[in-house]
């Protein structure tokens, strides 16, 4: 828009509005008074006004936009026939994006619609329901370049965007997707019967006191070079082995093994049962067999309360797994 045109709406205002309001008003319009738009004498603007340019674009208004938000996720969710729980993650996900102004001091005008639009880019990869942005362009009314210049913009932020609980529905974070971290007790994982060396009578006494089981675990996790977090799940584990009787009569040396083996597989750190057997000092067929005995309830121990406790590592598994959209 030239500032010539400008200047003509301008004259418009000042010599024929302000005298109008008024007299439908009717008050008295002051010609000695400036107008309160042009600042000029009403009446008396004859020439071209002098803008002033801002060398620097203005920022977007951010309106609180989370009603229409949730409308507009359930709607294009249908529309592009995305799942529920895609929907729920990228309902999550839009909300924070909205709720901390993730395009603050974008030049774009902010709305829901691209909000939501460039969410579901986003969404619709990570969760592979893979929809084009010509398709979300088409549910939305959003332009195709204005989804993807948001998306840049977001980019260096798109890992915040990862609520606490939408851990559960992305790849990686369910509770099934962790159980299946630990290998299965079959032959193809080397968990066959090894004849006497599995039955360790030595090891069939008393059961533990659950702080000496946690002391046995810190002490071979140390040796094992396991983490923290490590330490932590193994000890949960040989309590919940311990207090569910999942392997009665056993000292607590097998059962700590076991607990190990669990921990490094749900870490990721795949530590073998030969090198826990060398550590701990109990024969291999003893933790197979001690493990083949508790798998079948692993999901007893390992539940949704027990990764709740452990965010970091939930969230770190599901962020390694995501494949974001290129930029």
């Amino acid at each position: 828009m030239s500032r010539q045109f400008l200047s003509q709406i301008l004259k418009v205002e000042n010599e024929i509005l302000e005298p109008l309001v008024a007299s439908l008003l009717q008050v008295q319009s002051d010609s000695r008074e400036p107008c309160c738009i042009c600042l000029q004498g009403i009446g008396r603007l004859d020439e071209d006004v002098d803008f002033v340019f801002e060398d620097h674009p203005a920022t977007a208004d951010w309106p609180r936009l989370s009603d229409d938000i949730e409308f507009l996720c359930d709607v294009f969710c249908e529309d592009l026939d995305l799942s529920v729980r895609l929907s729920y993650v990228a309902l999550r996900m839009a909300e924070h994006l909205e709720l901390n102004r993730g395009f603050e001091n974008h030049t774009m005008v902010v709305t829901a619609r691209l909000i939501v639009s460039t969410t579901l880019y986003m969404v619709t990869h990570i969760m592979n329901e893979h929809r084009s942005l010509d398709d979300i362009s088409g549910v939305s009314g959003i332009q195709v370049e204005q989804i993807r210049r948001a998306y840049r913009h977001i980019h260096p932020i798109r890992e915040q965007l990862i609520r606490p609980e939408t851990l559960w529905a992305l790849r990686g974070g369910s509770v099934q997707d962790f159980l299946e971290l630990l290998p299965a007790p079959s032959t193809e994982n080397g968990f066959m019967d090894h004849g006497g060396g599995g039955n360790d009578l030595e090891h069939y006494l008393i059961s533990a006191p659950t702080k000496q089981l946690e002391e046995l675990c810190n002490q071979y996790s140390d040796e094992l070079a396991h983490s923290g977090d490590a330490h932590d799940i193994c000890r949960r584990i040989a309590g919940q082995i311990r207090a569910g009787l999942y392997l009665t009569g056993l000292s607590p040396l097998p059962v700590v093994a076991v607990s190990l083996y669990m921990a490094s597989h749900l870490m990721g750190l795949g530590t073998s049962i030969r090198r826990i057997s060398e550590v701990v000092g109990v024969s291999e067929g003893t933790i197979r067999n001690a493990y083949r005995s508790v798998y079948p309830w692993r999901d007893e121990f390992i539940n949704s309360n027990m990764l709740d406790m452990y965010e970091d590592i939930r969230r770190h598994r599901v962020l390694g797994l995501i494949a974001w959209p290129a930029l």
